[in-house]
């Protein structure tokens, strides 16, 4: 049984077995929408032929027509699984006479540390209740918008409990 490899991008994961999601939700595709997915993922970065697309897809067809069409179709039904279109492409660009190039130009992640809390009341809180409040403010602003902020762990920031340190 051949190794299945997944691909990941923005809010998306591909499988090499054709399986695409959106923040784990399902996105239809057909098997050569999905293939010719794979062979951009695959060449990431670099320029693909038409020609590559017509030998590994589509090469019972070469030699009679060239299929062309066939391939623009797929071209623009991943650009609308994907959520882009044509004018403004963020994964798939089209190069004229020359073939397609996959992209995927991420933003860096925001990273955020939340430092530990302490109490400054005079009546002491255990420190079970600080710490679960550091834990649970953390776990919270992890959730906001993962793709473009990340949260340091807890138990990282952890070492600046009951310190003066600044950095």
């Amino acid at each position: 049984m051949p190794h299945t490899i997944t691909y990941e991008f923005g809010p998306f994961r591909f499988n090499s077995a054709g399986f695409l999601t959106r923040q784990n939700k399902p996105v239809h595709l057909t098997p050569k929408e999905a293939k010719v997915l794979l062979v951009l993922l695959e060449n990431e970065g670099t320029v693909v032929k038409k020609e590559v697309f017509w030998q590994r897809l589509w090469p019972d067809l070469l030699g009679d027509i060239e299929p062309d069409n066939c391939l623009k179709r797929a071209i623009a039904t991943l650009r609308k699984a994907l959520g882009e279109s044509k004018s403004k492409p963020q994964y798939i660009v089209t190069l004229s006479k020359r073939g397609y190039l996959f992209q995927y130009s991420s933003t860096k992640k925001l990273m955020l540390a939340v430092l530990p809390f302490q109490s400054l009341t005079q009546r002491k809180q255990p420190d079970s209740f600080i710490d679960g409040l550091t834990y649970e403010i953390t776990t919270q602003l992890g959730r906001l918008n993962p793709e473009e902020l990340g949260v340091i762990a807890p138990i990282s920031a952890m070492r600046y409990k009951n310190t003066k340190k600044e950095n």
